[in-house]
């Protein structure tokens, strides 16, 4: 009842951008990043910088506009960014960030792609520091890999598409190349990391106390990021991982640590997936698996057909326990699984380990330890590299977040597997969990627990069995000392401030409205015009119930008989003067008693939607002890009054009718309704007809955007390609001319000649003027070794380590006889044997 009050602006200073790059294949992957956004309030913007063609018009806007429900804008030159919006940057321009708003340039003359995503991650990083988020989807190319690393230098967040799912790879992995990728991830699962960071930024910047230790800090920071209180986990423990973790930093103190996460709210998640360690495989420790399985028979064989098998795996991390016992009973149970209940609750605090649970894809790598007949029986191939649960499993699967320190536990169980979650807990949060483990199991119920776990600390409520880690549900009666819902007076006293703030917020008038409201002794219902209930306050159970049939919520029908006339009688009055209407006492029989009741019907004063809706109060009438004794003597007093039976007559003989007239207008509406009904049927079939089409013109624009930009990249490859061929070209006439050149000198040196020899001594060339006086042509020396051409052998010796020297890089020379004369060689490494 208080006044609306519109949602202050959104401080750009404060706004967390996101920057997609995309090139060859991004539509699908930016639609897939996308499709998370609908129905979500978050306090960010994205831009989305993907390579276009810029011979084509680009319908990029309308394609995403129809995949997402944030607004998406064609971004203008000087246009302000604002919280849950997308903003697309139009072909030939290129686009940079200046403060809170986005400018466009003009391309320059020679570019290979545009817009240049490292641009504007450069311009991202500069202006916005740690609140930038930089996104590297499918595409060629390395665009993106640089303005990567400037957004990291600026603390802010980086990451890129997982390269097995992207159509294209180059993008991702020339980004993954620069060591300043946080996260490689399929698209659909960015959103979910986007919300962490900044929900983690907040939380810092909430939490920060300059006279709080910092490792009180960082316990908050852990606490606040997980909603668990980790004071019941061991210290030692949570010391150790945090220790673990500057280690790997090389950070020396916890200042330094508390700082490092101050500057990178990424590092609050790390530090929480290592303070929890959700190490888990399939079939972890098969030896405890086998006496599990002898103990699950045993259990099953007490089971009927239709009975419900429920089992609870506790810090499930991503769901490889419960899967293992799902295929576990699938393999005892066979085809008759189908005749039992069987419910898997897995559990977890970590809500990224439980998604990744649900989503059941898991690395090749992981099932390497399976039996390879498991393998095939119970996962499908997805890719290359990962293997998909089959549904059979997933569907007895639930995945809920639930902390066993905190909330409610699931009952009425057959099994608890609960393995190295204990080992880091205290003490007294372990007797805790045994004694929420003994509550929620039937008798005689198993817990399995891990290598290192043990039930000491409650020995009277478990027994063992001949299986190490297995043990039974004693029959114990105590009185158990549960406690849940550990942060209920923080929430009590965090509503109450709240209660307090928007009191402080309302004017006097505004409380007195409100009073009006709650305090307000009747009971009403706020009808439209047909009559049909819209809200309720208080209880009606006197005057109104649900009858038999179909559910309807129309006054009339659910009033009480005696009251239906006088309902329709003043609710026409009301509609017809437009102002409140008081009726006569009314009196009706509920219960074998008498109650007495004035109905009041009052119009709203205003309009909601274009629509008149009336205010129906019943206010109940208390008579006084001498009217009903008055009432009791007039009914035992033997005479009658002669008008008034008259009177009563025609007012019976003016209901009849008014009821016979009201079921003939009820008649006409449903005729009405049904004729209408028909008309929305038909109405509907002309809608999906519609949608039928936008889909297929969806899909057509989807295809050409993919096929323009497609052949932007082939265009571009093929201009490179161009480019190479006139300068292979060039090199090739260029070597023609030498050869020619080359091959007229050595033709026509005097009294000589120039020859090159392979690396085996062969002649491959030999030309000159010398052979004019001889009786050979240079023709018939090709193919021979040179040294073995002198007829005396310590020459051909000598000939030989010269030239065995020339091909080691030195030159020399050597006076030789050859055919009744004295020559001189010199020879001299060429470059190519160089």
């Amino acid at each position: 009842m208080t006044k609306s009050t519109e949602k202050a602006p959104q401080n750009n200073k404060e706004l967390f951008v996101v920057g997609v790059g995309a090139s060859a294949g991004g539509l699908d992957a930016i639609s897939k990043f996308l499709s998370s956004f609908n129905g979500v309030d978050m306090e960010f913007c994205v831009v989305i910088v993907m390579h276009l063609s810029p011979d084509y018009k680009s319908e990029l806007t309308s394609i995403l506009g129809k995949r997402c429900k944030w607004p998406v804008i064609t971004a203008e030159n000087d246009i302000e960014m604002k919280a849950r919006s997308i903003y697309v940057t139009p072909q030939n321009s290129n686009i940079h960030v200046e403060g809170s708003r986005l400018m466009l340039d003009t391309l320059p003359q020679k570019y290979s792609s545009a817009p240049s995503i490292d641009t504007f991650f450069a311009t991202l990083a500069s202006s916005k520091a740690r609140k930038s988020i930089g996104i590297v989807l499918s595409g060629f190319g390395s665009d993106g890999s640089e303005g990567i690393k400037a957004i990291k230098r600026h603390n802010g967040f980086t990451m890129a598409q997982l390269p097995e799912t992207a159509e294209h790879r180059d993008m991702p992995t020339s980004a993954m190349a620069t060591g300043d990728v946080d996260l490689t991830i399929p698209a659909e699962q960015m959103f979910d990391e986007i919300a962490q960071y900044i929900t983690n930024s907040h939380t810092i910047a909430q939490t920060v106390e300059p006279n709080k230790k910092s490792m009180d800090a960082i316990f908050e920071l852990l606490e606040k990021r997980s909603g668990t209180d980790f004071s019941l986990y061991k210290p030692t423990t949570i010391m150790r991982r945090i220790n673990h973790r500057m280690a790997n930093l090389q950070l020396g103190s916890l200042v330094e640590y508390f700082e490092m996460i101050k500057n990178s709210p990424r590092e609050l998640d790390v530090l929480f997936e290592t303070v929890l360690i959700g190490v888990t495989e399939f079939f972890r420790d098969t030896e405890a698996y086998a006496g599990l399985k002898k103990y699950l028979e045993i259990m099953l064989n007490d089971k009927n057909s239709g009975d419900s098998i429920r089992i609870w795996s506790v810090g499930c991390a991503t769901g490889q326990e419960p899967y293992s016992v799902g295929i576990l009973l699938h393999e005892l149970l066979g085809k008759t699984i189908n005749q039992y209940h069987i419910q898997v609750f897995a559990s977890d605090i970590d809500e990224k380990a439980l998604n990744f649970g649900r989503k059941g894809i898991y690395p090749k790598e992981s099932l390497e330890s399976m039996p390879p007949d498991l393998v095939k029986r119970y996962f499908e191939p997805r890719g290359e590299h990962h293997f998909e649960i089959v549904k059979e499993i997933k569907q007895h699967t639930l995945f809920t977040r639930h902390d066993i320190s905190n909330d409610p536990p699931f009952v009425k169980l057959d099994l608890i597997t609960c393995r190295n979650l204990l080992i880091y807990f205290n003490n007294d949060l372990q007797k805790q969990s045994f004694q929420i483990f003994h509550y929620s199991l039937r008798p005689h119920g198993l817990l399995f627990l891990g290598k290192s776990e043990s039930v000491s600390v409650a020995a009277d409520l478990f027994t063992t069995t001949d299986s190490k880690k297995i043990f039974r549900k004693a029959d114990a009666t105590l009185n158990y000392q549960l406690r849940f819902s550990r942060f209920k007076n923080q929430r009590e006293r965090m509503a109450s401030e709240k209660q307090k703030d928007k009191v402080r917020n309302m004017s006097i008038i505004d409380v007195a409205k409100e009073t009006l409201y709650y305090k307000f002794e009747h009971p009403f219902v706020i009808v439209n015009g047909q009559s049909e209930i819209k809200e309720v306050h208080g209880s009606l159970r006197l005057y109104l119930e649900i009858g038999q049939g179909t559910m309807n919520a129309n006054l009339h029908k659910m009033a009480n008989p005696e009251l239906v006339t006088v309902l329709k009688a003043l609710q026409a009055q009301v509609k017809k003067t437009g102002v409140p209407h008081l009726s006569h006492i009314v009196k009706f029989n509920l219960y074998d008693n008498d109650h007495y009741l004035r109905i009041r019907i009052a119009p709203l004063i205003y309009m909601v939607r274009e629509e008149q809706y009336y205010l129906v109060m019943f206010q109940k009438v208390e008579p006084s002890d001498q009217i009903l004794d008055l009432e009791k003597k007039l009914n035992t007093q033997d005479f009658v009054d002669l008008r008034i039976k008259e009177l009563e007559d025609e007012l019976a003989s003016t209901k009849e009718h008014l009821q016979i007239f009201t079921e003939e207008l009820e008649a006409t509406n449903e005729e009405l309704q049904t004729i209408n009904e028909e008309l929305q049927s038909a109405n509907e079939e002309l809608k999906s007809s519609n949608e039928e089409l936008e889909t297929s013109n969806e899909e057509l624009q989807s295809a050409n955007e993919e096929l323009n930009t497609a052949n932007h990249e082939m265009r571009l490859a093929n201009e490179e390609l161009v480019k190479k061929e006139n300068e292979l070209q060039e090199e090739k006439e260029t070597s023609q001319r030498n050869e020619i050149f080359y091959r007229t000198i050595s033709e026509n040196i005097p009294n000589g000649a120039v020859g090159i020899l392979n690396k085996n001594l062969e002649i491959d060339y030999v030309a000159g003027k010398v052979f004019d006086n001889l009786e050979t042509n240079p023709e018939d020396y090709i193919g021979r070794k040179f040294h073995t051409m002198l007829p005396v052998q310590n020459e051909a010796q000598k000939l030989r380590q010269l030239c065995e020297e020339t091909l080691k890089g030195k030159s020399g020379f050597l006076e030789i006889r050859f055919d009744q004369k004295i020559l001189r060689d010199t020879n001299c490494p060429t470059t190519t044997f160089r």
